[in-house]
């Protein structure tokens, strides 16, 4: 999913990068700005640490979210102490977004951002769903934040200050972001825990080795847990009033009793696993096929209970929804639609302000294919239809 390239830079410049591309992790579902990814769409390798590093990119596009011992909190999850600022700001980002990943388990798989046993302990978690855990990361990017103030930009390089910059902008938008949390629905048909969960495990969670499979199934036997906050969410949520469009309600349940209609050894979950599973060489028959089981068992007495669960709260809630979908109808919504317009483009620009540029480039593109449209003798009718009477390498004669 993600590709992996090394271009031999500033060592600094892949601090920076790191940094940057952990934190945009770490926001669920927050687009990447496109700014950002332009010009800085780079990979690099580090001397401080052995490995490889991903592309910004690359973890950018692979992005979308998206997303321990079973029963209590992972211990990894915990709010980490304080330390002093790292010597140099290069060392500093790589040692602030060592602390970023190890809280989120689920984008550490997705990055492979660790090696070893690290890496196989957060592979046994998954990512908190709770308001006490996103405050935890709030005020993480608040620390983040006075500790690059802390540095003095004139013993910086170029590079060093552009890096600190991108990681600065990144780790504000996550502190802004907290005053709009509410308008984050859990349970959605796009980013809800109840389509990072199965993603997660269908489509990158690792499954080469015996060690990978049981961190599949104990990451399986959180899936109550998760999905139970994520419900608690919605429930704290729809007590308040803040309920997601009725459209949108629809969507979600519509998706999630397709999920659970199938018996439990024909959900993904399973089947998905039993595939991977057979191609993991030295693992014996018998022994996959109890893995299989166990699975199989999980998804009966575990993942279909809360889903079932969700799916009922969701049901109640549409009782009371509206086909109203803007943020207007929420306290302070044209401010958190102005915030997330600085999220997904960069820029301060107004919503009609991107309207409007919407509308000229569109009339400046027409205008080219009109041009072009002419000079192939194809003068009658619209720009729309005369393009799609122009012949293509996609057209069927």
């Amino acid at each position: 999913m993600i590709g992996r390239c090394r271009w031999l830079e500033d060592d600094s410049r892949t601090r920076a990068e790191d940094s940057l591309q952990a934190i945009v992790a770490g926001q669920s579902g927050l687009a990447p700005p496109p700014t950002l990814i332009r010009e800085k769409s780079m990979t690099l390798s580090s001397k401080h640490h052995s490995r490889s590093r991903f592309s910004v990119i690359s973890l950018l596009v692979a992005m979308l979210a998206a997303c321990s011992a079973p029963a209590p909190e992972p211990k990894n999850t915990a709010p980490v102490a304080a330390t002093s600022p790292a010597p140099t700001v290069s060392e500093f980002f790589g040692e602030f977004t060592d602390r970023w990943m190890r809280r989120q388990p689920q984008q550490a798989t997705q990055a492979g951002y660790f090696s070893g046993a690290e890496q196989h302990a957060l592979n046994q978690q998954l990512t908190p769903q709770t308001t006490e855990f996103r405050r935890e990361t709030v005020a993480l990017a608040r620390e983040g934040l006075e500790a690059l103030a802390r540095f003095d930009t004139a013993t910086q390089s170029a590079v060093e200050r552009e890096s600190a910059a991108m990681m600065r902008w990144q780790l504000q938008m996550v502190v802004d972001a907290e005053s709009y949390a509410d308008y984050q629905f859990p349970l959605n048909q796009f980013s809800g825990a109840n389509v990072q969960l199965p993603s997660l495990m269908t489509v990158v969670h690792p499954l080469s080795t015996a060690q990978d499979a049981d961190s599949y199934l104990a990451r399986l036997a959180q899936f109550e847990q998760r999905m139970g906050e994520a419900r608690a969410r919605a429930d704290e949520l729809g007590k308040r009033g803040i309920l997601p469009p009725r459209f949108i309600l629809d969507a979600t349940l519509a998706q999630m009793q397709k999920f659970i209609a199938t018996p439990p050894a024909e959900n993904p979950l399973v089947t998905t696993f039993a595939t991977r599973t057979a191609a993991i060489s030295g693992l014996e028959a018998k022994q996959r096929d109890e893995l299989v089981a166990k699975a199989e068992q999980l998804v009966a007495d575990q993942v279909y209970p809360a889903w079932t669960a969700a799916i009922e709260l969701l049901q109640t809630q549409r009782e009371s929804a509206t086909d109203d979908a803007g943020l207007w109808r929420f306290p302070d919504g044209e401010a958190a639609y102005a915030n997330a317009l600085r999220q997904f483009t960069t820029t301060s620009l107004t919503a009609q302000e991107i309207h409007d540029l919407g509308l000229r480039e569109v009339t400046r593109i027409e205008g080219e294919m009109d041009t072009i449209l002419d000079s192939l003798g194809r003068t009658e009718g619209t720009v729309a239809e005369r393009s799609a009477a122009a012949p293509g390498p996609c057209v069927q004669r």
